[in-house]
């Protein structure tokens, strides 16, 4: 009978320069339809342009700006923001193939380089 079964880590990382008003975004997807990711946490860093500035930084499941649901926050509670200059983010979320987790990044320094790096798990259907 066909399952999701654990298949080991997933570990993936994505970098975007800010732009000229300080924002930028990544976006990860499953790479197929037959994947599922668990995502557990979310690790964020600056780097170049010498920051002064540090964004604030929100995860989101779906696309970047958009209403979808919030990964996690500082504790505060889902949906929250905070102050990505090197930071983890931790909470839980379920992505198939239809889904994505975007990282966006606000008010920071233009032309700094922003880092996310995501981990969980790994399943495949079979």
């Amino acid at each position: 009978m066909p399952e999701w079964r654990e298949i080991g880590p997933v570990r993936r990382s994505m970098q975007t320069t800010l732009d000229s008003n300080g924002n930028g975004s990544v976006t990860f997807d499953v790479f197929t339809a037959w994947s599922r990711w668990v995502i557990t946490s979310v690790v964020v860093k600056m780097a170049g342009a010498n920051p002064t500035v540090f964004p604030q930084v929100q995860t989101y499941i779906g696309p970047p700006g958009g209403t979808s649901q919030a990964f996690a926050s500082d504790g505060l509670g889902e949906g929250g923001t905070w102050i990505g200059g090197q930071d983890t983010l931790r909470g839980h979320a379920v992505l198939d193939a239809t889904e994505s987790l975007s990282v966006t990044f606000t008010k920071g320094t233009a032309g700094a380089k922003a880092t996310a790096v995501i981990s969980g798990t790994n399943y495949l259907w079979r």
